[in-house]
Formats: C-alpha cells, structure tokens, sequence
C-alpha cells in the first residue's frame, strides 16, 4: 500500500497507544485553530503526564479521577485521592444549590501538571467522586457544568449505534471499517443540522423516526406509482386505436410525477 494514502495512515494509527493518539489528535485541533478552554474526559485518561501534555499544547483539562495509589501533595503531605477524601474534603463538605448535592474544593499540586484543584461531590451517604480541573481558581458548580457536557458524546454513542447501525458493518478490512464509521458520522450530522435548521432542541430518535417512517411513505408510493405505471404500459394495447397518444403520455407523466409531488 502507498505510504502517502489515507489507508496506510489509518493503519498505523490502528498500531498507536490510545493516549498516544489523544495527544495527536489534540495537537492537530490547536494547529487547526479549534479553541477550547477545556478538554473533558473520564478517568481513563486521567494521569499527571496526559494532563501535563495537553496543558502544553494550550489546553485546560477537566476529567474525572480514579481512586488509584496516584499521589497529591497537599500541604507538604503525599495523599492519594481516598486519603484526600477521608481526612480533609470530607470535613468540609458544603451545599451546591444548582447541583443539589454537597461538594467542596482544595488546591493540590502534581508532580508534572503543577498546581490543580479537585472537586470532591457526595452523591450519597457512602458514594463520593472527585473531579479534577487545572484551573485552581475555577468555581465548583462550574466544574460539574463543564463536564456534564461529556453526556452528549454517550448520548452520540447510543444513537449511532441503535439508530444509524453503527454497529452493523459486514466489512472484513479496515478501510470498510474506517468508510462505514465515516458514513455514520456523516448521517448523524445531517440529523443535527436538520434538528437546527427546524429549530428543534430535543434527542434525535423521535427526528430520526419521523424522517425514517416519512421515507417509507415515500418509497411505498413510488414503488407503487411504478407498478401502477408498468401496468399501463403492458395493458396500452386494451385501448382504443383512436385514443390521443398525447392524453396517454400525459397519463404516464401524472405516474412519474406523483412520488415528487407528494414529499
């Protein structure tokens, strides 16, 4: 395969660590000039050296965080997150009237991102949370505004995947992979503009069902419209012979059109 064509990239991309290609792909949104103040993600990618890279290449962060043996320095003291929880954020646990839930804030510094705040959410008597953004001085009820913003990418997912078939490619290559997943894409992006442009704020699956059923109709009345055509066509010769020719095309034109002017 030609090293130069799209194929042979998307084939060592196929090779590279995931985090590795959240950093490239990261680096060409700023080379493309895609401003954002924040870059969301879950606790799958939150490490001290992904959030650092990404602060270098101009980008806030705001992820979720696991409970793993990571370390925070917090007034001159290693804790990981469960220690963080248990001896201090805890203890000072306030009310967040637009979220409902109890939260507080405190400032650590990591290794490599530097000083950070982390957002410690109660949900529950005996379920916490915590979120991290590189902004210390940041609000908490911001935080869980931004990241909820996460949830349209799940909600992306799910419609891809029960509604335009992602899910459903036969192909054996990853070039059919990489064409279907792109026609996906493509169609759940008519879908939003269309949404936009009938100024509709809403999920897609009640759109996508309308339009699917308006299709159907469609298809059923062109399909019959040309059997009611061929019909015609075959039984011309039960007409009179002194019938207009023009009226009978005249006829087959009202079948033709018909379809077309019932959309």
């Amino acid at each position: 395969m030609d090293r130069r064509s799209n194929g042979w990239k998307r084939r060592r991309e196929a090779f590279e660590k995931k985090t590795n290609m959240l950093i490239h792909m990261l680096k060409r949104c700023w080379q493309t000039g895609i401003d954002a103040r924040f870059v969301l993600f879950d606790s799958w990618f939150a490490y001290d050296t992904i959030i650092a890279q990404i602060l270098d290449i101009g980008y806030g962060v705001i992820c979720r965080l696991k409970r793993s043996r990571e370390r925070y320095l917090y007034k001159g003291r290693q804790l990981t997150l469960s220690q963080l929880w248990h001896e201090v954020a805890r203890h000072e646990l306030r009310c967040i009237d637009s979220w409902q839930v109890r939260a507080t804030k405190i400032t650590v510094s990591l290794p490599r991102s530097q000083d950070v705040a982390i957002v410690f959410v109660r949900w529950s008597k005996k379920q916490w949370r915590a979120f991290l953004c590189t902004e210390p001085e940041i609000e908490i009820p911001e935080i869980p505004d931004y990241y909820s913003r996460r949830w349209a990418i799940e909600v992306y997912f799910r419609d891809c995947k029960q509604l335009l078939g992602l899910e459903k490619c036969q192909g054996q290559t990853l070039d059919a992979l990489v064409a279907w997943t792109s026609i996906v894409m493509i169609r759940y992006l008519i879908l939003v503009h269309i949404l936009a442009k009938r100024q509709i704020r809403g999920p897609l699956e009640p759109l996508f069902k309308d339009l699917a059923y308006e299709h159907l109709q469609i298809a059923f009345i062109k399909s019959f419209c040309d059997r009611l055509k061929n019909i015609v066509m075959l039984s011309s010769q039960l007409f009179s012979s002194d019938t207009d020719i023009d009226h009978f095309f005249y006829l087959l034109n009202i079948l033709e059109n018909t379809p077309i002017n019932s959309i």
